[in-house]
């Protein structure tokens, strides 16, 4: 009887963190808000904290940890992430997180 198709996004926990990674300016609250990221152990983090491996140096760490704990999962984007030959430079922590999980 009631036809009516809701089509409006319920805005989740982790969207909140990821506009704030992108746009804090500090670097702890970067790594902190990481790390939660990490914590959730969804793949789909794992495209959100990849760009932060050419982040400084704390933050790279931060990050290259944080994809090392999703295993056999970040490998492929590692990968193709350093196969891109149309990208200028590699993320310096892109080799550290493939080290770490093999």
């Amino acid at each position: 009887m009631f036809g009516l198709t809701m089509t409006m996004r319920i805005q989740g926990p982790f969207d909140a963190l990821i506009r704030e990674l992108e746009s804090t300016p500090s670097a702890r609250r970067r790594m902190q808000l990481i790390h939660k990221l990490a914590l959730s152990h969804m793949t789909e983090m794992i495209d959100r904290i990849i760009p932060f491996l050419g982040d400084e140096p704390r933050v790279r760490h931060a990050a290259a940890r944080a994809l090392v704990s999703f295993g056999e999962n970040a490998r492929q984007p590692m990968l193709d992430l350093l196969g891109d030959m149309h990208r200028g430079e590699l993320p310096p922590g892109a080799v550290t997180v493939l080290a770490g999980i093999v």
